[in-house]
């Protein structure tokens, strides 16, 4: 994943058109299993802050992330996803149907181990991806940048994949 900070969060959640509804959607559509509790706690916990005028501060939302870093990181990107749903279902479209059948064939994952069979193919692809996603948020003019590029990018790719191709890159 790339490197992001507390402030890109902040910015990519407060700038959604509904963040509320963006954690609505999370509770009802990706709480649950093991850690179901306690994903709906930390979820309800920021829909309050935001739901509360006087508490949706950008100071009380950075404090609140902060404090849950890194535990729910993988929350707050599926609750960006939500929240920016447009631009990045979009984005996720356009990519898969232009690479996904020719970025697939280059590699395979077993045990969460991935090998790559064409490494020149993988690397093209993921470049030409990592282009689309950067021009996809720079176009739609929406707040986060590297976290809302990681949030792209974790929706086209698998996790193990996507690893893969931070380290190579």
């Amino acid at each position: 994943m790339l490197k992001f900070s507390s402030d890109q969060i902040v910015d990519c959640l407060m700038s959604a058109k509904n963040p509320n509804a963006a954690i609505k959607n999370f509770l009802k559509k990706e709480v649950q299993g093991a850690d179901a509790l306690a994903a709906a706690r930390f979820a309800k916990e920021l829909r309050d802050i935001f739901a509360t005028r006087h508490r949706a501060t950008r100071e009380n939302i950075k404090t609140f992330i902060e404090a849950h870093l890194p535990e729910y990181e993988n929350h707050l990107l599926c609750i960006a996803r939500y929240a920016h749903f447009d631009v990045v279902q979009l984005t996720a479209e356009q990519v898969t149907s232009k690479f996904a059948e020719d970025f697939n064939a280059t590699y395979e994952v077993k045990d969460k181990e991935i090998s790559i069979s064409d490494p020149a193919t993988f690397k093209k692809i993921s470049k030409e991806t990592i282009k689309a996603v950067d021009k996809a948020v720079k176009d739609s003019g929406r707040q986060g940048g590297d976290f809302l590029r990681n949030v792209m990018l974790a929706s086209i790719f698998d996790r193990e994949v996507l690893q893969h191709i931070m380290l190579e890159l």
